[in-house]
């Protein structure tokens, strides 16, 4: 199993995009992919339309790294794959060229987790196969400010929110994970077959059930998420079967 996933966050000049993104679709992630206990990769571009949710705490710390126009992630057997060796290690004994090639990236911020739970939507029969995240996500990533707050994710996501995936038109399923390297200690990422139905139901999805909303709503005031989040994004690599 994917047990383990390798997420960076970054932003890139227009300038030398489309170089960037050849170097990295053709060559960098075939790369990746051939060291052991790595199973797949996923690349995507956050869609534009994020709007700061007044009912959200956001971090304040300005030395978080603040990209997320793109999002990398690979998925691994388990968090010790990907730290053999540590990214920074390994991002350091790559070519001249390809330190160059990332050199691009500004605003970079990475993280590895290790996965808590998963749950499948009524659209997993759509996945492509089952090494490949879907052409939608949803991603973000904040701390509990409490005890409390930490035992309330526990309970919101085992007892509530995974429960009502099951039956979320669009989705594919849900992961949630832990970090073990990097800000934010929870994650959580939604999968869709596409954006226009995440759009189109997930919030409705949540506000049509009163209890869910409620404890939904409640639970926010205990977390801090960081800036620009959730991530909202659509595939661009591999590209979307047809």
């Amino acid at each position: 199993m994917d047990r383990a996933i390798w997420v960076t966050w970054y932003d890139l000049p227009v300038v030398g995009r489309d170089h960037y993104l050849a170097w990295l679709h053709d060559l960098h992630i075939p790369r990746m992919l051939r060291k052991p206990g790595f199973l797949w990769a996923a690349h995507y571009v956050s869609t534009n339309n994020f709007v700061r949710n007044p009912r959200l705490i956001y971090s304040t710390d300005s030395t978080i790294p603040a990209g997320n126009e793109y999002i990398l992630i690979f998925g691994a057997q388990d968090a010790h794959v990907l730290a053999n060796p540590v990214p920074s290690k390994l991002c350091a004994s790559i070519s001249e060229d390809d330190r160059e090639m990332l050199s691009r990236r500004s605003g970079e911020r990475t993280q590895v987790f290790t996965e808590v739970a998963r749950v499948d939507g009524p659209q997993v029969g759509s996945r492509e196969n089952e090494r490949v995240l879907s052409p939608c996500i949803q991603i973000g990533c904040y701390n509990a400010t409490t005890s409390e707050g930490e035992e309330g994710i526990l309970d919101w996501y085992a007892n509530c929110r995974f429960p009502a995936i099951k039956t979320l038109p669009g989705s594919v399923g849900a992961r949630r994970y832990v970090s073990v390297l990097g800000w934010g200690k929870h994650c959580v990422l939604y999968e869709f077959v596409s954006l226009e139905m995440r759009n189109e139901y997930y919030h409705s999805h949540v506000n049509s059930n009163a209890q869910m909303k409620d404890w939904g709503q409640r639970m926010l005031s205990k977390l801090i998420h960081l800036p620009k989040t959730p991530n909202v994004a659509c595939r661009i690599w591999p590209a979307i079967s047809r």
